[in-house]
């Protein structure tokens, strides 16, 4: 996407489109906003529990407005991401859609990787990431920043990595925070852009505080698809949990019966006490 481009805006206006990098990154997430509720999305044939990062609000693919920003948001990384959702800084999506300002200037989506118009799987979790260790170098955001277009690995967790940077374009520069992991094979993808500020110190402390909350919105998100990953397993298995489950109980309630009786016994085996 370039900058200048105008998208219509809500109430008629029109907003100024934000410039954003080609490169498929991950979000920003902002601690004091509610946090965003997950929704089952398809990706490469797989149903998955996706949500915008926490601070961020979906776009609505029912309002044409909004829906003409994801369009934009698509097209200018469509040959990195095939986007599942789109999604904006909530304060700014409120003050926009109540006509209180004229753009957006944070955006970002979540989907799938895209390679030669694919969208990609991993065969191999643990070679994927070691493939990505070895095209990423391992940045601080302060030597991030310092190299404009370089992107930079920020954070690794357990499987997922977060990773971004500076991009310059022209006289405009922009922050990007990238996470990548792989959920039900399918290699995911979620991008967030947003203006640079004009002092490094500043742009590498957000950097930093960026990382750290995508690195916790990625595990939070890891962990909800396996619990639905579990919700969804053939019902063969979830017979077999549930028998197991039972089993577990009865043998619990047995337990409990056995103490209560010794209980009961021991108790009309005490001596009373005499009355004087």
């Amino acid at each position: 996407m370039t900058a200048g481009r105008a998208f219509p805006r809500a109430k008629g206006r029109i907003i100024s489109a934000p410039t954003l990098g080609l490169a498929a990154m991950v979000a920003l997430g902002l601690a004091a906003a509610p946090p965003a509720l997950a929704e089952t999305l398809v990706v490469s044939g797989v149903p998955l529990e996706l949500s915008a990062p926490s601070g961020y609000c979906r776009l609505s693919p029912d309002v044409p407005t909004e829906a003409a920003v994801a369009r934009q948001l698509a097209q200018a990384e469509k040959d990195t991401l095939r986007p599942a959702l789109a999604f904006a800084d909530c304060l700014e999506l409120e003050d926009w859609r109540a006509g209180r300002r004229r753009d957006l200037t944070t955006l970002g989506q979540i989907g799938g990787q895209v390679v030669g118009g694919e969208v990609q799987r991993a065969d191999s979790i643990p070679v994927f990431f070691r493939d990505l260790r070895g095209r990423l170098p391992r940045l601080s955001a302060a030597e991030a920043v310092a190299l404009p277009g370089q992107d930079g690995l920020l954070v690794e967790g357990a499987g997922f990595a977060v990773h971004g940077g500076l991009v310059e374009r022209g006289r405009a520069a922009e922050l990007h925070l990238g996470a990548t992991t792989v959920i039900g094979g399918a290699i995911v993808e979620i991008s967030i852009y947003m203006p640079a500020s004009p002092t490094g110190a500043d742009n590498a402390a957000r950097l930093a505080e960026g990382a750290g909350s995508l690195a916790q919105g990625t595990g939070e998100m890891l962990a909800m698809n396996d619990v639905f990953d579990e919700a969804e397993k053939p019902s063969n298995y979830n017979q077999a949990g549930s028998l197991n489950q039972l089993t577990a109980i009865v043998a619990g309630l047995s337990l409990i019966s056995l103490l209560g009786i010794r209980s009961l016994w021991l108790l009309l085996r005490a001596p009373r006490r005499r009355q004087v």
